[in-house]
């Protein structure tokens, strides 16, 4: 995902420079979020993953992606419009990427705490 993100920079740069395709900005946008999202999954399943073990951290992650989509689908008039809210945040997407790096290394040293402290 970071060598796709590192990839797609300069071509989305040069495309967005040349023309005035904003497409193709929000394309990038909309990558730097879900990578960093990624991130932020792949940093809380891995202590996760190394304290409880694979069948218990497939349960949470069961229970991770469902409950909150079943919630958001039942509480979504509740919720303001999510488009709008990005737009908001849409100056920040560039440092996302960077953000997400920093909670999976704080999350590898976790990680690393919990495995040195474990009995096999």
């Amino acid at each position: 995902m970071l060598f796709g993100l590192i990839l797609a920079l300069p071509i989305v740069y040069i495309i967005h420079r040349f023309t005035n395709n904003w497409s193709s900005a929000e394309f990038f946008l909309t990558f730097n979020l879900l990578v960093t999202l990624a991130f932020c999954m792949l940093a809380l399943l891995l202590p996760i993953y190394i304290k409880f073990g694979s069948i218990k951290g497939r349960m949470f992650l069961i229970a991770l992606c469902f409950i909150p989509g079943f919630l958001f689908s039942l509480l979504k008039d509740y919720f303001p419009d999510i488009t709008l809210t990005l737009s908001n945040l849409k100056q920040y997407m560039f440092l996302a990427p960077f953000a997400g790096l920093l909670i999976l290394w704080l999350s590898s040293l976790i990680s690393t705490a919990i495995y040195q402290r474990k009995e096999f």
